[in-house]
């Protein structure tokens, strides 16, 4: 962190104002919420009980959203959000 950011980071905390950070924090974490619930209501398909030849559905192992099949690359058992959440440190937090 250079020095205009900590000076604007330690000012923000005297104000009492949000800094960008803590807004993006804020946001994501909001976001995971929504995602979590969204993916509690539907219903989620075991690939095991479907047919030879149907789609594959794998689920972010975080919030449980359907992850798009992808032919070209190997498929993740996490989203790119979840990723961007644990690249920041923020899961934990997200997850209480």
């Amino acid at each position: 962190m250079d020095l205009k950011s900590f000076v604007s980071a330690v000012a923000a905390m005297i104000s009492g104002t949000k800094t960008d950070l803590q807004l993006a924090k804020e946001t994501a974490i909001g976001q995971f919420k929504r995602r979590l619930s969204f993916a509690g209501k539907h219903e989620k398909y075991e690939n095991e009980d479907l047919p030879a030849g149907s789609p594959v559905y794998v689920y972010c192992k975080h919030c449980g959203i359907l992850i798009a099949e992808d032919y070209l690359f190997r498929l993740f058992n996490e989203c790119s959000q979840c990723v961007g959440l644990k690249e920041n440190g923020w899961l934990d937090e997200a997850k209480r």
